[in-house]
C-alpha cells in the first residue's frame, strides 16, 4: 500500500475534518486495503454497513455516523453511484495504474504463439485466485454487479463541474447535505444568493465550503435537533458572519452564547454581570 505522509497533511480536504474523523478515516483505509475490489470499503461481496463499521474500529454506530457525514461532506471519500459503497479515489487510481503497468509488462515480455510461457490472460490479471479489481479480477461477475461499483465517469463529471462552474458544485453539495438531514434546499438562484455565494467562494474556495458543510454535518443544534427545532437553511450559511461561526465550531454545540463578563462589587468580590 502506498502512503505518502505529505498528501497526507496536505489533503485539505482531510485537514478540514475533526481529529475523530481523521482516525476513522485510517481505519477505514486498512479494510479497504483488503478489500476486493481495492480500495472499497467491502467484506466479501457486501458494503460494509455502519453498525459492521462500528464494531471493526472499535466504537459505536451513535460515534461512526456523524463522523462519515462529516468526511464524505468534506470530500475527503466518495461512494459509488448505484449501491453507495465508500471508495478511496486515491487507491483505486493507483491500483488500475498498477494494473496497465502489469498488462504492459506483460505483454512486452510474451512469448509467440505456442510457447511454453503463460499466456497473458484475456483481462490482464496475473492472479488465479480472483483478488484484485473488477478492472484485473478473473472471477465471474455480474454486469450489474460490475457497474454498480464503476465511479470513473461520475467522478470525472465532477471534477469537470467544479471547474467549469464552482457555484454549481457548491450548490450540488449543500442539495447533497439537505437530503441526508432534511434541511431545506435550495432551489432558486437569486441574485443576492449567487453574489453572497460568489463572495464565499472567492475568500474560501470550494475545499473552505466543504469544510463549513462538515461542521453543519456534525452540529445537531444546525441539523434541527435542539429545543427549538430550528434548522440552518442555505441563506443562513451564505451570510460571512454566520459562515465564520459555523467554521470556527460556534454552532457545534448549540447557539453561540454572549461572552461572560465580570466586575468587582465595592466589597472587592466578582460578580457576574448581565
Amino acid at each position: 500500500m502506498k502512503f505518502y505522509p505529505t498528501d497526507w497533511r496536505g489533503d485539505q480536504a482531510l485537514r478540514a475534518v475533526s481529529l475523530a474523523a481523521r482516525g476513522l478515516w485510517i481505519e477505514m483505509l486498512m479494510i479497504m486495503h483488503e478489500g476486493d475490489p481495492y480500495g472499497y470499503l467491502v467484506l466479501g461481496t457486501r458494503p460494509v454497513s455502519t453498525d459492521v463499521l462500528s464494531r471493526m474500529v472499535g466504537t459505536s454506530p451513535f460515534e461512526i455516523e456523524p463522523l462519515l457525514a462529516e468526511l464524505e461532506t468534506a470530500g475527503v471519500f466518495n461512494r459509488t453511484e448505484k449501491s453507495g459503497v465508500i471508495y478511496s479515489r486515491r487507491m483505486t487510481k493507483d491500483r488500475q495504474k498498477a494494473n496497465k503497468c502489469r498488462k504492459a509488462a506483460k505483454t512486452r515480455w510474451a512469448q509467440p504463439t505456442g510457447s511454453t510461457q503463460e499466456k497473458l490472460r484475456p483481462n490482464g490479471s496475473p492472479n488465479a485466485n480472483g483478488h484484485g479489481s473488477f478492472e484485473d479480477d478473473p472471477s465471474p461477475r455480474s454486469q450489474t454487479e460490475v457497474d454498480n461499483f464503476l465511479p470513473l465517469e461520475k467522478e470525472r463529471s465532477l471534477r469537470d463541474l467544479e471547474k467549469k462552474s464552482p457555484e454549481k458544485a457548491a450548490i450540488e453539495a449543500w442539495n447533497e447535505l439537505a437530503s441526508r438531514f432534511s434541511l431545506p434546499r435550495m432551489v432558486k438562484l437569486t441574485g443576492t444568493r449567487k453574489r453572497q455565494l460568489a463572495a464565499r467562494l472567492n475568500a474560501e474556495g470550494l475545499d473552505g465550503w466543504r469544510a463549513m458543510l462538515a461542521k453543519v454535518a456534525t452540529s445537531p443544534f444546525l441539523r434541527g435537533e435542539g429545543k427549538t427545532g430550528w434548522r440552518v437553511d442555505f441563506d443562513f450559511v451564505l451570510k460571512e458572519a454566520n459562515f465564520v461561526k459555523i467554521t470556527e465550531g460556534r454552532y457545534d454545540t448549540g447557539p453561540p452564547s454572549e461572552p461572560v463578563r465580570y466586575e468587582r462589587d465595592p466589597l472587592g468580590n466578582m460578580r457576574r454581570v448581565g
